[in-house]
């Protein structure tokens, strides 16, 4: 079932913002959300989500679709370039693929070295630092740095990672200057 949000929802144009159009009832009637009130609320991800017809719905996707007047292609997501995901300003939307979304996610709270794409590696005896990265065709690419051979192998990890980022923008890869940000 395709949903004209224009039925249900408006956008403030200064801080936009989703509202509810008109009234929304339950089934006994009773009244559970007001018509010019905001829609939705932040789920535990951080999204401000919407129930409507028994189905949750992502607010940034249905702000994105009524702004632009023109429904997501399938295959594509909205991202929210500054990572915040409750702030839906529409210069905070784009409409991009998996790979490029991706390539614009802040450090992982899980991330151990504190870089993107650089993780430490023990095995039994000898401790190595390895880059990795995604070539344009989406195979995965890494390279190790030996704590043995390297004195600074954490470091000469870093610039192997951040030179493979570099030569992949240089030819179209789109990593976003906030990807592995905090």
């Amino acid at each position: 079932m395709e949903i004209d949000w224009f039925q249900w929802f408006y956008v403030d144009d200064l801080t936009n913002t989703l509202f509810w159009k008109v009234n929304r009832e339950s089934a006994k009637g009773i009244i559970k959300a007001f018509a010019d009130t905001p829609a939705g609320g932040i789920d535990a991800d951080g999204y401000v989500t919407v129930k409507l017809h028994g189905k949750k719905y992502k607010a940034h996707r249905i702000i994105w679709e009524m702004m632009n007047l023109t429904k997501i292609p399938k295959g594509f997501q909205i991202d929210h370039i500054n990572g915040v995901r409750n702030d839906n300003t529409l210069s905070n939307l784009r409409l991009v693929s998996h790979t490029e979304n991706a390539r614009n996610q802040k450090l992982r709270v899980t991330n151990k070295t504190g870089v993107m794409g650089v993780q430490k590696i023990t095995r039994g005896d000898h401790t190595f630092y390895q880059a990795r990265w995604s070539t344009l065709e989406g195979k995965e690419k890494s390279k190790s740095f030996s704590c043995d051979k390297y004195e600074d192998a954490f470091t000469e990890a870093c610039k192997c990672r951040e030179a493979a980022i570099k030569h992949l923008n240089e030819n179209g890869a789109g990593y976003h200057d906030n990807h592995g940000n905090k």
